[in-house]
């Protein structure tokens, strides 16, 4: 998978006048496209269905920790699938905040380890359609 370096969550960078605001490294890249995947539910992509995660699909199953292990498996293979670059060390939950889900997701990437973390509200509209 090639990185384009576009900052994510998309924003101008009015500074030097270009369309997006562009990552300063290969790490914040990396970080960048791990949050984007995380968040795309497969079947976004019409050209590459399988990309993305099955996320949103577990967001109302019963918070236990079968389910939290059905997470982390699937989210691990999809990441393997699309980022054969980097190295998974740990997946962690974290719900200290209500109705939030934070998904800490720490791995090595050109022997650095980094950590990308993603937050998914039940709020958000999980309907694709």
């Amino acid at each position: 998978m090639a990185f384009l370096g576009i900052k994510f969550p998309f924003r101008d960078d009015t500074v030097s006048g270009k369309l997006f605001k562009t990552d300063g490294n290969s790490f914040d890249d990396i970080r960048s496209s791990l949050h984007f995947f995380i968040t795309t539910r497969k079947g976004e992509r019409w050209y590459d269905p399988d990309f993305g995660t099955r996320l949103y699909e577990f967001l109302f199953e019963v918070n236990d920790e079968i389910t939290a292990n059905q997470v982390t498996a699937s989210l691990k293979e999809d990441i393997e699938k699309y980022f054969k670059q980097i190295v998974i060390q740990d997946i962690r939950f974290d719900q200290s905040e209500s109705n939030v889900l934070s998904i800490i997701v720490e791995f090595i990437f050109s022997n650095t380890p980094l950590t990308v973390a993603v937050a998914v509200s039940q709020n958000q509209n999980t309907n694709p359609n």
